[in-house]
């Protein structure tokens, strides 16, 4: 008789006890999965088309990869290039106000390193000035990057992760 009173208090105190955090709606807008494969898989046959062989990177505003996706004969380099496009317009994008690695490359070409605000001296893992990368939008909240490599100019690579945002877009509102 004891044993079940324990038990039933234990029942009751469960009760009384909030549900852990997880388990709450979130309210701040976020890149959902669907999004980020049809982001990497539309910029990748896009560039597939024109003739060349690219990876696609998304990834969230945390930097955390939600998707990739490397196209035929792409070779190794793109898998990493492809990331570091993508965490670098989420991570300078912000600060800068620039939805793309061309905006930040043109703000940031002629002060590399040195002086204002540029990229420094010492390399920071992730970050790279190359043309590529996109920021993915909720509205006008940033809610992730989207970076193409593999193509022989980066202004090739932003046109097909341009086109991957596009049909991303739908899922993204």
């Amino acid at each position: 008789m004891i044993c079940l009173g324990l038990i039933e208090a234990i029942g009751y105190v469960g009760l009384l006890t909030p549900p852990p955090a997880h388990s709450a709606v979130s309210l701040k807008p976020y890149l959902p999965a669907r999004a980020a494969f049809r982001a990497a898989e539309v910029a990748v046959a896009s560039c597939q088309r024109q003739g060349y062989n690219v990876t696609a990177t998304v990834v969230n505003t945390e930097g955390l990869i939600i998707a990739v996706l490397r196209g035929d004969e792409a070779t190794p380099h793109t898998l990493e290039h492809s990331f570091n496009k993508a965490y670098t317009i989420i991570t300078i994008g912000p600060i800068l106000k620039v939805d793309s690695t061309a905006k930040i490359y043109e703000t940031t070409k002629h002060r590399i390193g040195i002086g204002a605000w540029g990229f420094p001296a010492t390399p920071i893992k992730g970050l790279t000035p190359n043309v590529g990368g996109i920021a993915l939008f909720t509205g006008e909240t940033i809610v992730g990057g989207l970076g193409v490599s593999g193509a022989p100019d980066g202004h090739i690579d932003e046109e097909c992760a341009k086109k991957g945002r596009e049909a991303a877009n739908s899922l993204l509102r």
